[in-house]
């Protein structure tokens, strides 16, 4: 969905939105619930009109409706009245699952409206991003988890939820029973937030799902909080941890290395934007090596360089199948040049436990890909290669197909945002038809530095 709702500049809409100059109404759509008509999704687009007198008609034809599945009514600028029309009918709908309500000025009173005397007993998804939620919300929403209820994802990323709310919704957190992923990233949450989590995290949760924890953009964390949050003897129960320019630099490191290697169930390890230079590298390497469980590592946007990439790889060339999960690392754009070593880019394109790398915007240039390649040859694990941005030209395609062609293992190459001129497209587009399993994504437009202009079949392969 488009931030803030409805579709996206570049889709196109399947009817006359307006008729003389009046926004559309939804009578269409209450029809369609009464009678028990829709498909599982609905979504009000931006085009329609509805406020809190549409989502009082709205909200009394979806109490008993038993056909929809998912709402996404975001964008609309519903007030704390339309909010206690949805909270009415929540309590008798027992179809919905997912639901993406309010707009910017939604409101604390209307969060809180939503959640009062809560009964709903089929949700299990709710978005509630970019809302101006702040702590009566999460009064509310934090009881409302304390009760038998199905709740899986809540999102509240994009909010004024400050500290003493995370005290609040902590409490939530410990007695749901259900709750597998929080969405927490943009908000106010520091030292206190972090400590307010760790209390949550580690006297509960004992007979709950892993969680899916996300406080990507939460720039007053910093190492402290990170100190903070990881400070336990125990094991806890976190499934994904999201930190992405969360400010904790080499020192947060630290913290993470004494506590995350003990975390028996962290599968997923996003560190991307938090100023990690090559210092911090041998704590992370400490982590995987302890961790066997973190199969995909997120180090995007940071200053390992080439020491640090020749930290790493001199840890997980020890790796392989057995002993370790890693499957997915991203070191894009972090300083690694065409002066690494090619004994650092064989150490780590030989891990037989690797699958995906991501080396995307690190200044490689022509010399640098061809020691990539040239470490390639012969090796079976690496599956997905991610080399935009790195300075390839012309000049070296023709060498770097040849050695592409000595390698069974690559599946999907992306090589978008590079200078690859008319020459070095043609190449790789003979190279496509004479090797239809191996995926090479280029910039659609020659030139093009672009990164919506790749080919959306070959993006679509690189994130598989």
């Amino acid at each position: 969905m488009y931030a803030g709702g409805g579709l996206s500049p570049n889709q196109s809409f399947p009817f006359n939105p307006m008729v003389w100059g009046i926004a559309r109404g939804v009578d269409d759509l209450v029809k369609k619930l009464q009678d028990d008509a829709t498909e599982k999704t609905m979504l009000i687009m931006s085009t329609r009109s509805f406020g809190d007198t549409e989502a009082a008609i709205f909200c009394r034809a979806l109490a008993s409706n038993s056909s929809l599945e998912e709402l996404l009514c975001s964008g609309h600028k519903i007030s704390e009245i339309g909010a206690r029309s949805f909270a009415q009918a929540l309590k008798s709908n027992k179809k919905l699952k997912r639901i993406s309500i309010g707009h910017e000025h939604f409101g604390d009173e209307a969060g809180e409206a939503l959640f009062l005397d809560w009964s709903n007993s089929t949700l299990t998804h709710i978005d509630l991003e970019f809302n101006g939620l702040g702590e009566k919300t999460m009064d509310a929403l934090s009881k409302a988890l304390m009760k038998n209820n199905n709740i899986e994802v809540v999102v509240l990323g994009r909010n004024n939820i400050n500290c003493q709310g995370l005290k609040y919704l902590s409490q939530g957190i410990v007695e749901s029973e259900s709750l597998c992923t929080l969405d927490i990233s943009r908000n106010q949450i520091g030292i206190e937030g972090c400590r307010a989590l760790n209390t949550a995290l580690t006297i509960g949760r004992d007979k709950t799902y892993p969680l899916t924890l996300i406080l990507d953009e939460n720039t007053d964390i910093g190492a402290s909080g990170i100190q903070v949050l990881t400070e336990t003897d125990k094991s806890m129960k976190i499934k994904e941890l999201s930190l992405k320019n969360c400010n904790i630099g080499d020192e947060g490191l630290v913290h993470l290395s004494r506590s995350v290697p003990f975390w028996d169930h962290l599968s997923v390890l996003r560190l991307s934007c938090n100023s990690i230079s090559d210092v911090g590298v041998s704590n992370i390497a400490a982590i995987i090596k302890k961790n066997n469980m973190i199969e995909i590592l997120d180090l995007a946007t940071n200053s390992i360089g080439n020491a640090g990439f020749k930290l790493l790889a001199e840890c997980v060339k020890t790796f392989d199948v057995g002993c370790c999960s890693l499957r997915s690392l991203d070191l894009s754009r972090n300083e690694i040049t065409d002066q690494v070593s090619s004994k650092s880019l064989i150490d780590i394109v030989h891990a037989e436990c690797l699958s995906k790398l991501h080396l995307l915007g690190n200044p490689l240039g022509n010399k640098g890909t061809i020691a990539l390649f040239q470490a390639l040859v012969g090796q079976h694990s690496i599956q997905v290669l991610g080399l935009g941005g790195v300075g390839f030209t012309d000049e070296s395609c023709e060498k770097a197909l040849e050695l592409i062609n000595c390698n069974t293992g690559l599946q999907t190459i992306e090589l978008g945002s590079n200078n690859l001129g008319e020459r070095g497209r043609e190449l790789i587009t003979a190279f496509r038809v004479d090797n239809p399993h191996i995926d090479i994504a280029i910039d659609k437009n020659p030139g093009s530095n672009d990164e919506k202009t790749f080919d959306a079949v070959s993006k679509a392969a690189l994130n598989k």
